[in-house]
């Protein structure tokens, strides 16, 4: 009988042993059942609240922008620069990128996994990077939050993505030296499922607020 068994009176065996995340054990993204399962619809549950919460917040922004910009119909001064395309082509291909990782690790490819997800997260950087010019771009063109009455929106919406962008390379980094070390398999993916979540969120978000931004102007 090994540590992992408790012989009960009755002569039966329980099987105990469990394991976090990667072990392939009974933890939350392992193939365990019972406990372990409720643990990860729990967290897909509350991964889910929290984009809720987020989609409302991020989107009273592009709300208001609207809102705004309809008010000021004959106001064409602020234009959102063309560098935004490529900002948009960048996270929509971070996120194929991420989709196509998901689909390796499904499949056992596990290697396919690692290369994937460590171009999503250079197309995310690229990404911020592309943000950061932007804003650079306007600055020296003199363009400022207080300069017109709707590019104060636009700093406040595309800083306050970013900013959810940031926290989602930090999360997706984790993700990935996980992955390089070997601790997703088929049965043992729910780390990269919720990361994904958030990941694909966050270009959703991006797309409404390129469409907005750009279809007002």
């Amino acid at each position: 009988m090994t540590d992992t068994e408790i012989r009960t009176s009755s002569g039966g065996v329980i099987h105990g042993g469990g394991g976090d995340e990667g072990d392939g054990g009974h933890g939350p993204n392992g193939n365990g059942h019972g406990g372990s399962s409720e643990s990860a619809q729990m967290l897909r549950l509350l991964t889910w609240l929290g984009l809720v919460s987020l989609a409302m917040g991020l989107g009273s922004l592009a709300f208001i922008y609207l809102h705004q910009a309809l008010d000021r119909l004959a106001d064409r001064s602020f234009q959102p620069p063309g560098l935004m395309w490529v900002s948009t082509v960048l996270i929509v291909g971070s996120s194929a990128s991420f989709i196509q990782g998901h689909v390796s690790l499904r499949r056992g490819q596990t290697q396919n996994l690692v290369k994937y997800l460590s171009s999503t997260l250079a197309l995310g950087c690229l990404f911020l990077f592309s943000q950061v010019m932007v804003w650079s771009g306007l600055v020296s063109q003199g363009v400022y939050a207080t300069t017109y009455p709707l590019s104060g929106m636009f700093y406040i919406m595309t800083i306050a993505h970013a900013i959810h962008v940031l926290g989602g390379l930090g999360w997706l980094g984790v993700v990935t030296k996980k992955a390089w070390a070997g601790k997703y398999s088929e049965t043992n993916a729910l780390g990269v499922e919720l990361c994904g979540l958030y990941w694909h969120f966050l270009t959703l978000v991006w797309l409404v607020y390129f469409v907005v931004l750009m279809a007002v102007h």
